[in-house]
């Protein structure tokens, strides 16, 4: 999956987040892209994980915004 939008403040501990969905691979943070990209098993669990943090908000201004990596 593909995390934009972060607020610069984020850091990998604050993405640690995505370790408590099922099938959670590894998440790669690239800090001056203010973006992440986060491994999943399989797709199914991507999409699992994506439809419950979509939107979660890291910050009381800035919420997540994910979609799918492009391959």
């Amino acid at each position: 999956m593909f995390v934009e939008d972060l607020p610069q403040t984020t850091t990998e501990e604050l993405l640690k987040i995505f370790q408590t969905q099922s099938g959670f691979r590894e998440v790669r943070y690239v800090a001056p892209k203010a973006c992440a990209f986060v491994e999943f098993e399989d797709e199914f669990q991507a999409g699992m994980a994506l439809n419950y943090l979509n939107g979660y908000r890291l910050t009381p201004e800035k919420s997540m915004k994910i979609g799918y990596a492009k391959r």
